[in-house]
């Protein structure tokens, strides 16, 4: 066996220890103008996995999450300054 296999698997490794729950944040609620959406936020830096977790019942769950996408958006840290 190659001794640089072993090194190339540690990250393979590693990322078996993380999942999305790592980056869960605390429930939060948005409001909007159809009512309330709960939404639960991964991470500070991204918003792939931002998702809702209920929505009011006019609202479609495409549009609760994407409500909760741009919520986390408006929460990521500025790095222009």
């Amino acid at each position: 066996m190659s001794p640089k296999l072993p090194i190339l698997l540690l990250p393979l490794a590693l990322s078996a220890c993380v999942t999305e729950r790592t980056f869960e944040s605390v429930p939060i609620e948005v409001t909007t103008d159809r009512g309330v959406v709960t939404c639960q936020l991964y991470g500070r830096n991204q918003v792939v996995l931002d998702r809702a977790l209920s929505h009011p019942a006019a609202m479609t769950s495409a549009e609760a999450h994407r409500a909760c996408r741009e919520e986390g958006g408006r929460r990521i840290p500025d790095r222009s300054s």
